[in-house]
């Protein structure tokens, strides 16, 4: 109970057992076993977060670096159709001369 004149309890518990050392070394060993855990657990995730980082980061450049090469081949073939697409052209062009001379010599021959 509060004494009603000093606002005070009218008895203070002041007999606690005392903590002896050894046993506040115990307690305090097993805080900084638990902290050092607690860090290791946070180191050991933060390896595994950065080994997984690493690790997609290889795939996505390995990745890239297929699609460049897939892309140089792309741009090979690209330049060898457009040489053939022009060889055939002019093929097609000295066909048409060779048949639009022939036509006209055949109609010169015929008047």
């Amino acid at each position: 109970s509060i004494s009603s004149s000093t606002g005070k309890p009218d008895a203070m518990i002041t007999d606690f057992p005392s903590i002896s050392p050894k046993h506040t070394a115990i307690y305090n060993e097993g805080i900084k076993r638990k902290k050092l855990e607690a860090f290791d657990d946070s180191q050991t995730k933060h390896i595994k977060i950065n080994s997984n980082a690493q690790s997609i980061l290889e795939k996505i450049v390995e990745e890239q670096l297929k699609q460049c090469i897939m892309i140089n081949t792309l741009q090979e073939s690209n330049d060898e159709l457009k040489h053939k697409i022009f060889e055939n052209r002019k093929l097609l062009q000295n066909i048409l001369t060779i048949l639009t001379l022939g036509l006209l010599t055949i109609i010169n021959e015929l008047t």
